[in-house]
């Protein structure tokens, strides 16, 4: 199984991702140690994983340097992964807890289905959170921000209900912490939108990884830490 394993933190480009070689450390060069890769998990041949690299404050350039060397990769990994995905769905699917992207070794068939399904997810997600943290999201490629001109709490979980029975992915764009759960002033104590729409999405299964909310249908797809 081909998989990028991150830690996702609020940003995307800030993920520490954890990165599996395909052969041991011992005999593994330092310039191949410089070089972004892929996990190549052997298990269902009778392997298993052999060696890991933790790489922390990866940002832009490092996303981009991952996508071109996978890229260039002549093996069937690499040509699912280019052929699949531009730079900008790459920098969406990073944000993930962990992505599993195809089987390197499986047939034809079944790495086709497995393009088919992680393209739908990385093309299907709702962004919740504070207006003034969605707003980034607009620009990224597969998410989707509610934005109509005559808002209201009804349309607003009519929207989140409506990913639920889709079985869509919801990104959690604000921090969980005092102010974004509970309102203040005339409302104080009251729960706020955000809240309303995590406790929708945890009574309907959903699961949380890293800054992403995940159905339960989809778990099997991905690693939880």
């Amino acid at each position: 199984m081909v998989v990028i394993q991150c830690a996702s933190q609020q940003a995307a480009t800030k993920s520490i991702i954890k990165r599996v070689w395909p052969t041991p450390l011992a005999a593994t060069t330092e310039s191949e140690l410089s070089k972004p890769t892929i996990a190549i998990d052997t298990s269902a041949l009778g392997g298993g994983v052999l060696g890991a690299v933790v790489a922390e404050g990866v940002g832009d350039a490092e996303v981009d340097a991952l996508y071109d060397y996978v890229g260039a990769k002549k093996d069937a990994a690499g040509n699912w992964l280019y052929d699949q995905f531009t730079p900008d769905q790459l920098h969406a699917i990073i944000g993930f807890g962990a992505v599993f992207l195809a089987p390197a070794f499986a047939p034809e068939k079944a790495v086709g289905a497995a393009a088919t399904e992680m393209g739908e997810l990385a093309n299907n997600i709702k962004v919740i959170g504070r207006l003034t943290d969605t707003e980034v999201a607009k620009d990224w490629v597969g998410h989707e921000v509610l934005d109509i001109p005559e808002w209201s709490i009804e349309k607003n979980m009519q929207w989140v209900d409506s990913g639920i029975e889709n079985g869509q992915t919801f990104y959690l764009a604000s921090p969980i912490e005092g102010n974004t759960i509970q309102t203040g002033g005339s409302f104080a104590g009251q729960p706020t939108v955000m809240a309303r729409e995590i406790k929708r999405l945890e009574k309907a299964g959903y699961v949380r990884i890293g800054d992403y909310y995940v159905s339960p249908a989809q778990i099997g797809i991905f690693q939880l830490p």
